[in-house]
């Protein structure tokens, strides 16, 4: 088993604000991820372009695309409108994203049981209006890179 203890000094580097009250409430598998976090291997951004798109309100449109480094979303990449209705479902792929890396996965694209997001308008056929849907991807980027679109260095050890 990983050092607990390495997780628990990433965490507090990244929030120093945080008293060790709330540091002892923080679960195994989130120390593990912080302890590994700043391991090459983590560093992908998750790439979602449009492949459908009908009545979307929002004007996303076939080929447009959302970037995501983490759950942040990186507006320069970014091609689609910003629209919460269809960034929230990709946020689950980060997360299977995450703990598909924690497992031991080589390659997170081979492994996707499930490599759509659909946003949550339901569309025209059942009640709603617009639908778009995105086929998503995982890319292979640098430290440097994978920082510096988060707007911080968040969990990236320094030395």
């Amino acid at each position: 088993m990983e050092n607990l203890s390495e997780g628990r000094k990433v965490l507090k580097s990244a929030f120093p604000d945080m008293p060790e009250e709330d540091l002892n409430k923080v679960i195994p598998g989130i120390n593990r991820w912080a302890a590994r976090y700043t391991d090459e291997k983590f560093q992908y951004k998750l790439v979602a372009e449009c492949y459908y798109s009908q009545y979307c309100g929002a004007g996303i449109k076939v080929g447009d695309k959302l970037v995501m480094y983490g759950a942040v979303v990186d507006r320069a990449e970014s091609t689609a409108p910003l629209c919460a209705l269809a960034i929230a479902p990709l946020v689950t792929h980060f997360w299977s994203l995450t703990d598909k890396i924690l497992l031991g996965v080589e390659d997170p694209n081979l492994e996707t049981m499930h490599p759509v997001s659909v946003c949550l308008d339901t569309g025209i056929e059942d009640g709603g209006l617009g639908q778009v849907k995105f086929k998503v991807s995982f890319v292979k980027v640098s430290k440097e890179e994978f920082a510096n679109a988060r707007g911080r260095s968040l969990l990236i050890k320094e030395g």
